[in-house]
């Protein structure tokens, strides 16, 4: 009985420690100046350390905010080697603010209340901007995104349930959105991964 009691504190402080994990980590800053700006000298720095640019991302309604998307030759072959959804593994997202300081296809919410400015501002996880935007990808012929509700768990894990609630409907118009983007009718939430 006792070992059981020992095992169960042990396992608890590892899921007490695991849950503090967070998938940002501070790069090194660059010089201050227009969010493109700041953008472009992230860029020259990845690409001095062998990465491939992939693309950029500037909310409409976050001024001071973007996210840099890089890949590299290993990483997409390690992706394409696994296949299926691992595709998610072939970008790195590095959000970049205009203070200089916070890492597939990327699709924006531009319009409306669910526009990515107005709900991360809503939830108050601006710093976490590298989680934007939201992948669309094609795999075996079929164009698959990962849910809202998955997707935006695992790109925003410190959201508190009062904070998800601020953007309840938001899975359901990322749903709408990505569906939109594919030009097909959209699954059911019961069938969305």
């Amino acid at each position: 009985m006792i070992q059981r009691w020992i095992a169960g504190a042990v396992l608890g402080l590892f899921a007490v420690s695991a849950s503090a994990i967070s998938p940002y980590i501070q790069g090194d800053p660059v010089a201050a100046g227009s969010v493109q700006a700041v953008a472009s000298a992230v860029e020259a720095k990845l690409r001095n350390e062998g990465f491939k640019i992939a693309g950029r991302y500037f909310p409409r309604s976050l001024a001071g905010y973007g996210v840099v998307i890089a890949t590299d030759d290993a990483m997409l072959s390690e992706v394409g080697a696994v296949g299926g959804h691992a595709v998610l593994g072939s970008a790195i997202r590095i959000g970049v603010k205009a203070d200089g300081s916070v890492a597939v296809f990327g699709v924006a919410m531009n319009e409306g209340e669910n526009s990515d400015g107005e709900w991360i501002k809503r939830i108050d996880m601006q710093n976490n901007i590298a989680g934007l935007p939201y992948e669309i990808y094609i795999n075996n012929k079929h164009v698959e995104a990962p849910h809202g509700r998955f997707r935006i768990a695992l790109a925003f894990p410190d959201v508190g349930m009062g904070q998800f609630m601020r953007v309840s409907s938001l899975p359901n118009a990322i749903m709408d959105a990505m569906s939109n983007v594919a030009g097909v009718d959209k699954k059911t939430t019961g069938d969305a991964w």
